[in-house]
């Protein structure tokens, strides 16, 4: 599949291994589509009773990885604020 997902199909039975440990299989954009293309592709197995999602190393999954979605765009999100539709950053 990729060296961030490995997939290993065995009797129906789909190992779905999230593989970046270093990070805590923190998900990027990258893994994001890699992990949603394996889905699509486990779909069309005729022979699939189960899929297992796991995670390499001592973590599952730390979540989004913010640094990866963050570098993707220059500016921060922002929430239609009141008032004649203008923008305002979002509160903290």
């Amino acid at each position: 599949m990729s060296e961030r997902i490995r997939l290993d199909l065995k009797a129906g039975v789909a190992d779905v291994r999230l593989n970046q440990p270093e990070k805590m299989n923190a998900i990027d954009p990258f893994m994001f589509e890699t992990l949603a293309e394996a889905g699509r592709s486990l779909a069309l197995e005729p022979g699939l009773r189960s899929v297992v999602l796991s995670g390499e190393g001592r973590g599952f999954c730390a979540g989004l990885d913010m640094a990866s979605f963050a570098a993707m765009s220059d500016e921060r999100p922002k929430q239609k604020g009141k008032g004649g539709g203008r923008w305002r950053e979002p509160a903290r």
